[in-house]
């Protein structure tokens, strides 16, 4: 390392008491002197071992065709929903009937619409 960048990132790290005055001086000495010995214990380079992670397999859920048997394995879970650092609890066995009845809301808004656009059409289904 050059004086320069030894002054621009190593010298702030002194001022801020975070080297020890016996690290600053021989980081100072071998600068000036690089074959002069240091009393600082000097650690070996970090080695970064790369990890690869496996494949994890995420089953997909659909809220909406849920199954009886399957809210009533669900019943029992409960969903962490974190917003500003408030955990608030919501039980999944309340959930599933509102989103089939913004289901049946949503459908039955389409095929008045598509009856609205195709006039021809007495019966419109999805």
């Amino acid at each position: 390392m050059s004086g320069k960048d030894i002054v621009a990132k190593i010298k702030p790290y002194r001022q801020r008491q975070i080297l020890g005055v016996n690290l600053w001086d021989d980081i100072t000495t071998k600068i000036m002197d690089p074959n002069a010995s240091i009393s600082s214990t000097i650690l070996p380079a970090r080695i970064k071992i790369p990890i690869q992670l496996s494949a994890r397999e995420v089953p997909f859920f659909d809220p909406i065709n849920i199954n009886y048997e399957q809210n009533e394995q669900n019943s029992n879970t409960i969903v962490y929903d974190d917003y500003k650092y408030k955990a608030k609890i919501i039980e999944v066995q309340k959930i599933v009937p509102s989103l089939r009845l913004l289901k049946e809301i949503i459908l039955a808004l389409l095929v008045k619409r598509m009856q609205k656009k195709y006039n021809n059409f007495r019966q419109f289904s999805l």
